[in-house]
């Protein structure tokens, strides 16, 4: 699936967003993994911009809003894709982790001062390999491994097996976008959520 860097999508939210930050990741419900979500319907995303705060706003002004962008995506990751996934993609992916983070992880695992690096992540990596639906089994291995670093997550799936982005089109016809890097998201518009109900309500038709 393409997404065009012409086509418009819309993000809802209790607050006005100047910039999507990392740190607003792997917070709250994330159906489709760690990131910046985006609707290509407007409605759908107005629905999230509601006056309540949540556990991604924090203590931020309640200000519901509706942001429009446009998405610099390259090569999305759909939903639901069934592939091989090798060991060795999953090693290189965990091996992105900085050193003292990759080695408290795996001492979850095995007896790394016994039997080393190597040895434990080849262990590790094959639970996660094989026939597998990707989405999924990187979801589980950010949330396992990776609860500290999705952003480095996120930039080790990129460079080991090139996708940017998760994208999944609903039976309703609604295709959602979880952007990975905020340098993919360049704003249009930001819009009081109140006005454009009111907009939507007066307009013929």
């Amino acid at each position: 699936m393409k997404i065009s860097p012409r086509k418009r999508f819309y993000h809802g939210s209790p607050v006005r967003i100047e910039h999507f930050d990392p740190s607003f990741m792997n917070k709250g419900t994330q159906a489709l993994g760690s990131g910046f979500y985006f609707s290509d319907d407007k409605q759908d995303a107005l629905s999230y911009a509601d006056n309540k705060g949540n556990v991604a706003t924090g203590d931020l002004a309640i200000e519901p809003t509706l942001h429009t962008v446009l998405l610099d995506i390259k090569k999305p990751l759909v939903k639901g894709l069934e592939c091989f996934l090798s060991t060795q993609q999953v090693k290189d992916i965990i091996s992105h982790l900085p050193e003292d983070a990759l080695y408290n992880t795996l001492i979850d695992f095995g007896d790394v001062d016994s039997y080393g690096v190597d040895h434990v992540l080849h262990r590790v990596a094959s639970v996660y390999s094989g026939e597998v639906e990707l989405s999924y089994k990187l979801f589980c291995l950010a949330t396992d491994l990776f609860d500290d670093h999705i952003d480095l997550f996120n930039r080790a799936v990129r460079d080991v097996l090139g996708y940017d982005a998760l994208v999944t089109r609903h039976s309703s016809r609604v295709t959602h976008v979880c952007a990975w890097f905020p340098e993919q998201i360049k704003f249009i518009d930001r819009q009081p959520a109140a006005l454009v109900r009111l907009e939507d309500d007066l307009s013929p038709g």
